[in-house]
């Protein structure tokens, strides 16, 4: 979706510029749901011959836990601010990501809100920061009571060196 702010940029009375809307946005992840739309306002002001994008979006999504599996529903805030452009060679410190390219004074919105959504979405989701996670043996929550799993101890990662068999005349 195409947002067309000529009148906007024309005419040199108007300081601002806002509109809100939605976007459907469906896969990003194979783990990850929207529910519902991803709804945005946008802002747009008239700053020294500089057009200065403000947009704030809020999206729900569901996600498993990253450590016991349970969904997980979130609600996210993402704030973006930046210039607005149509020039493609832009003369700047070589920093791009708080610049928007415009094509003939049109904005891709949906597509912006795509890529700062993509961006926003932690790395680990956990349905608490005390998350217990799964049995390694039996794959019972341990949120919900503990196993009679007969668990090691020491760090899992290294337990074949235990069978390793050194000669010890080197």
């Amino acid at each position: 979706m195409y947002i067309d702010i000529s009148d906007f940029i024309a005419n040199e009375s108007e300081l601002i510029y806002e509109d809100s809307g939605n976007c459907s946005i469906r896969s990003i992840d194979q783990s990850l749901e929207f529910i519902g739309d991803v709804s945005y306002d946008i802002l747009i002001s008239k700053a020294d011959r500089e057009l200065i994008l403000n947009l704030d979006i809020e999206y729900e999504y569901k996600k498993p836990c990253d450590r016991c599996l349970v969904e997980v529903l979130n609600t996210d805030y993402v704030e973006y601010s930046g210039k607005l452009t149509n020039e493609i060679d832009v003369e700047d410190s070589g920093h791009t990501s708080d610049i928007v390219f415009m094509e003939q004074n049109k904005i891709n919105i949906c597509d912006l809100v795509k890529e700062l959504v993509t961006l926003s979405i932690p790395m680990k989701n956990l349905c608490k920061d005390s998350c217990l996670g799964i049995c390694p043996k039996c794959g019972k929550d341990l949120n919900k009571g503990e196993c009679d799993c007969e668990i090691e101890s020491g760090d899992l990662r290294f337990s074949v060196l235990k069978d390793l068999q050194i000669d010890e005349e080197v």
